[in-house]
């Protein structure tokens, strides 16, 4: 009965798992600060309402897990520190309510973990980004039914770039890329056939969305997630017959695809609408056939495994013909193909994975490494980077995140914050693997997807990315709570109160700038309808609730200048400029201001800042 019931609520964790990831994704990856906002206090919530109700695992959580919590928690508070150095306290403190949400992730996680539900959050996450792969392929197989979203309006490369529902081309197919491990992990564990086969034939509509995104990035997450289940695994030569059985269904749907520019490079073109319907019968087809391939190599049962010697030797081969092709591709040649500034001219989608450029990865990698050298103790603060980027980066071009998650900490919070911060990714994950190493069961999935998500993130900015990290942050708090531990479980009345007192903390500091964004919008619909006083009133219960905050006063500057009072107006943006002078558009408003009111040497001096702070845009450049 105990067991049954166990299965019973395993299945609704699995379900609800599975919903919020695919909810979350197709709210635009959940990236909108009020979503963010409002996933983090549900999390909270949940952990303040079992610290009172006393709901404790039933064994007690490894000490890996509670390091990385702690290494966590300190990075959460080195981040709020920064508001005391970093140029806009306004953007730290959102950094900090955004490791807040990923900390309270990771303590609902490694409870789950440990209370035995860890298989079914696994299955859960699987679930879901199969079912946002699979609406992202709706939407270019099947645009008149699900739409490619706005996207394609606004941002050139969103129209032949599979982006829908995600909004970001590398972070969906990076998404899509965690669940090949666990399907993987599924496909070798399962009982069951026909879940083995179900479990396999999504992998290679994984490819088509990576492909259809030309993501390299998808591509290496995929890579570097089948390698560690590989390792991890302790089933590895059925873990390779299902990878090969993948790896040539992921094969065909890339050729495929690749047969069809019209498809791959102008999906809303008349040619590319016509091409889209028989592509997505046969990648239907080809994931199918793919599952009943391995359902039928698996029905055949392996009387002995082979020798150890031929997976050693194997092993020997493949890292020889790797080395071999890096020599003969010339790798110092490929290295400076890589750091070279890119084009101006975007490439094809077929192109642009075939190249080696960086497209700008490298140069904001340099900012990054150049921020730290300049305070290497405790960087430039939270949040700052974007700013640094502007005024000494290489490139022309507005940037806010250094596309590395490392190098972007290492920039912003310097040592100190990127020591805790890969501290605790990185206890986690070792903890998982070699977890892995000794049990048998899903665990080197998860903990496999979770390398994938340490690989993406040393490339791009999926740390703001939310439905991305949520994904990376539940495998690592899962594969911490996997390690081996024992003794009593630890359920006092003290812990209960500290974990209590936390989530109230937790749950003020993640109401904030909720508040503050309702507020401002509150502001901004009350200018559209021509209400000046309320628009007035809710910007100034803005800045009282984020008296630090640059935005509250620089909308009631706006709106004093809506309404004519200029002075007020002026009043107000150096209020905004006291708390960040780095911005450079409140300078550009500055100038706006000085000159309305016949000041222009003073308008030009905000100018000038302006132009120092952004040196490279164009708006700014003097005229010749």
């Amino acid at each position: 009965m105990h067991s049954r019931h166990l299965h019973a609520s395993g299945f609704a964790v699995a379900l609800c798992v599975g919903a919020v990831v695919f909810l979350l994704a197709l709210d635009g990856g959940a990236f909108s600060l009020p979503t963010r906002s409002a996933l983090a206090i549900a999390v909270w919530w949940t952990i303040l309402l079992a610290a009172a109700l006393g709901l404790a695992p039933m064994r007690p959580i490894p000490w890996p897990a509670l390091v990385s919590a702690a290494l966590l928690t300190g990075f959460a508070v080195w981040a709020g520190l920064s508001m005391t150095w970093a140029p806009s306290a306004e953007k730290a403190f959102l950094e900090l309510a955004r490791v807040l949400l990923y900390l309270g992730l990771f303590l609902v996680a490694a409870t789950l973990g440990v209370s035995g539900q860890g298989r079914f959050v696994g299955g859960g996450l699987a679930l879901g980004i199969v079912g946002v792969g699979t609406i992202a392929l709706l939407s270019r197989f099947t645009p008149d039914l699900v739409s490619p979203g706005p996207l394609a309006d606004t941002i050139a490369s969103a129209r032949s770039r599979l982006s829908f529902p995600v909004d970001y081309w590398n972070g969906l197919a990076m998404l899509v890329g965690f669940s090949v491990p666990l399907l993987l992990s599924v496909a070798v564990t399962a009982r069951g056939i026909l879940l083995r086969s179900a479990a396999i034939a999504p992998l290679p509509a994984a490819a088509a969305v990576s492909y259809l995104a030309s993501s390299r990035g998808g591509f290496l997450v995929i890579a570097v997630g089948f390698l560690l289940f590989l390792g991890l695994t302790n089933r590895r030569w059925s873990a390779a017959i299902a990878g090969a059985v993948g790896a040539a269904g992921a094969a065909a749907a890339v050729l495929m695809l690749a047969e069809r520019p019209a498809l791959v490079e102008t999906p809303l073109s008349s040619a590319g609408r016509a091409e889209a319907g028989k592509a997505g019968l046969l990648l239907l087809g080809i994931c199918i056939l793919t599952g009943l391939t391995y359902g039928l190599v698996r029905a055949v049962p392996l009387r002995r495994s082979p020798p150890a010697a031929l997976g050693w030797g194997t092993v020997v081969v493949v890292i020889a013909l790797s080395a071999a092709a890096v020599v003969s591709a010339q790798p110092l040649e490929r290295f400076e193909e890589f750091r070279r500034v890119p084009s101006s001219t975007p490439p094809t989608v077929e192109g642009h994975l075939l190249t080696l450029s960086s497209t700008g990865r490298w140069q904001q990698w340099e900012a990054a490494i150049d921020q730290f050298r300049s305070e290497p103790l405790h960087g430039g603060g939270a949040g700052s980077w974007g700013a640094w980027w502007l005024q000494h980066g290489e490139i022309r071009g507005f940037v806010s995140e250094a596309h590395s998650l490392y190098l972007e900490v290492l920039g912003e919070l310097g040592l100190v914050g990127l020591a805790l911060l890969a501290g605790a990714l990185f206890i986690a994950f070792g903890s998982g693997a070699m977890a892995a190493l000794r049990q048998r069961g899903e665990l080197a999935g998860i903990t496999a997807a979770a390398g994938g998500y340490l690989a993406g993130a040393s490339i791009d900015w999926l740390w703001e990315l939310t439905v991305v990290s949520v994904v990376g942050i539940v495998c690592l708090g899962l594969a911490a709570s996997a390690y081996p531990t024992g003794g009593r479980r630890v359920a006092s009345r003290g812990v209960r109160l500290g974990l209590a007192a936390a989530a109230v903390a937790a749950l003020t500091l993640q109401s904030i700038p909720l508040l503050v964004h309702t507020k401002l919008r509150q502001s901004e619909r009350a200018v559209a309808r021509g209400d000046i006083r309320a628009a007035i009133t809710a910007a100034d219960a803005a800045a009282g609730v984020a008296p630090w905050a640059t935005s509250p006063y620089l909308q009631l500057a706006l709106v004093s200048e809506t309404a004519g009072a200029l002075p007020a107006a002026q009043r107000h943006l150096e209020n905004a400029l006291q708390r960040d002078s780095a911005d450079w558009r409140l300078w550009l408003v500055a100038a706006r201001f000085h000159v309305k009111q016949g000041n222009l040497a003073a308008a030009q001096n905000a100018l000038s800042n302006a132009r120092k702070l952004n040196p490279k845009s164009p708006l700014l450049a003097p005229p010749q």
